[in-house]
């Protein structure tokens, strides 16, 4: 089992994510938080995650670009996929950690691909 963090606000993303992961990757386990507190409170009670997936538009308290920052400096030295919108530095994110990006505007089932395929460079 892999044991993946999903950090968006988008509850209709979140939603449609959670379903396509029960049916494309059942080998997942996915928790989910809404905000960058919660995500934080995740990372910080969960260990040994194989994979964040982190909204990089998610811009309160911190933005993406802090918080993948923040991760490695906690010495997270896992996978981050960031997905983002148009409109969004997708480049600059890369720069600051993470390791792939995905657009997610292409819809959950993009995003899920982009991430089972970093899982399985992982291993």
């Amino acid at each position: 089992m892999k044991k993946v963090l999903l950090i968006e606000d988008n509850e209709m993303f979140v939603k449609a994510f959670k379903a396509l992961t029960k049916h494309k990757a059942p080998e997942i386990i996915l928790l989910t938080a809404e905000s960058i507190w919660d995500g934080r409170a995740l990372m910080d009670t969960h260990k040994d995650w194989d994979l964040v997936i982190l909204d990089g538009s998610i811009n309160a308290p911190l933005d993406g670009l802090e918080l993948i920052e923040e991760l490695r400096t906690w010495n997270y030295e896992g996978p981050i996929l960031t997905i983002a919108g148009t409109g969004t530095d997708r480049q600059k994110m890369l720069e600051f950690g993470a390791t792939d990006e995905a657009d997610k505007t292409l819809g959950p089932s993009k995003v899920i691909e982009k991430a089972l395929e970093i899982l399985a460079r992982a291993t």
